[in-house]
């Protein structure tokens, strides 16, 4: 986009969706609304803000898609990268051995917990 923002997370309402989704611009919205918006002041730049209960600071990464919207603080990002490749390279790995016929049945694998019998 003009401004070189990848997207609006807002916990406010928003209007003209079509419109919105035409541009390709990603909205992550508390609702959306019919009513119009005023534009007559400025927020703040760079400061903390608060969406949905969570507050979202100056540097913090901000991901979103069709599930959802995540915030990471700059602080844990890498603790965060470096866990997110491990549950990516795990997931790949039993996609791969699942699509081969094989699967775990070993005590406390996901597999096997899933046709345990219950008391």
């Amino acid at each position: 986009m003009a401004k070189g923002l990848g997207g609006l997370v807002t916990d406010t309402g928003v209007r003209d969706t079509q419109e919105l989704r035409k541009l390709g611009f990603p909205v992550f919205s508390y609702s959306v609304s019919m009513k119009g918006t005023v534009k007559e002041t400025v927020g703040p730049m760079a400061e903390p803000v608060l969406i949905g209960g969570e507050i979202v600071r100056p540097g913090d990464v901000v991901r979103a898609d069709a599930d959802g919207v995540v915030v990471v603080r700059r602080e844990d990002l890498k603790e965060v990268i470096a866990t997110s490749r491990a549950r990516v390279d795990a997931e790949d790995a039993y996609t791969f051995r699942r699509d081969r016929g094989v699967y775990s049945f070993s005590k406390g694998s996901w597999f096997a917990s899933s046709f345990s019998t219950r008391a």
